[in-house]
């Protein structure tokens, strides 16, 4: 019988790789440190980006609410302009090309009528609401009349028969033969009364009432308020 007797002490016992357990321990230490700092500092690193990126956000979108702004009153500034002129394209509508009419007049009038005065008359009548508590927008649009007056006088004694001719040369004279409402209203002829006329003259008044024509004018509205 053999007998193995160790006599040595707890702490002189080597590990067989050459190292014990408290290098073992101490090495462990060391890489979780280690280990715990880099993710300290990849952190800190990526918390440093997010806030450079931040910073970058906040300085494009100051600069993006300036643009915006701008954007939104040039597109109030627009909607005001594209108002505007929707309400000068329907005034514009319904004008009368006197110009062309008085450039006319002169064909239709024969020598033995002579006119001494010519009166264009233009009038808007703007409904107006009912009451205090009606609401604006059932209210009509405005209409617009025009009236062409000529006063003068006729030579002859045929007065009658040359003012019936001339009413009609009147009713067809291009610019005003399509808006005319009415064949001209002549009122009664009189006779000039100065003895010392050669010649028998009669004054008239002829009227030529034009159609009334409603201005569609666009609803107001449409804000600048609104956001692109």
């Amino acid at each position: 019988m053999s007998l193995r007797v160790n006599l040595m002490r707890q702490d002189e016992l080597r590990h067989p790789s050459g190292w014990d357990r408290a290098d073992v321990i101490r090495l462990a230490s060391l890489v979780g440190v280690v280990l715990v700092a880099a993710v300290i500092g990849l952190l800190v690193a990526r918390q440093a980006a997010f806030r450079a990126q931040l910073r970058s956000a906040r300085a494009r979108w100051a600069v993006l609410q300036d643009r915006n702004a701008e954007l939104v009153e040039l597109r109030a500034r627009m909607q005001r302009d594209e108002h505007l002129l929707a309400q000068l394209r329907a005034w514009q509508t319904t004008r009368v090309e006197w110009n062309r009419i008085l450039g006319e007049l002169p064909g239709a009038v024969p020598p033995i009528i002579q006119v001494t005065r010519l009166t264009m008359l233009g009038e808007i009548d703007v409904p107006r609401p009912a009451g205090p508590r009606a609401d604006p927008a059932d209210v009509g649009p405005p209409r617009r009349t025009h009236k062409l007056v000529l006063t003068g006088r006729v030579v002859g004694a045929r007065a009658d028969e040359e003012m019936e001719a001339f009413e009609s040369r009147m009713s067809r004279v291009p610019g005003l033969a399509d808006r005319l409402e009415s064949a001209p209203i002549r009122g009664p002829l009189t006779r000039d009364a100065n003895p010392t006329l050669a010649r028998v003259e009669h004054q008239f008044v002829l009227d030529l009432p034009l159609r009334a024509q409603e201005v569609a004018l666009p609803r107001a509205g449409g804000g600048g308020g609104a956001t692109p």
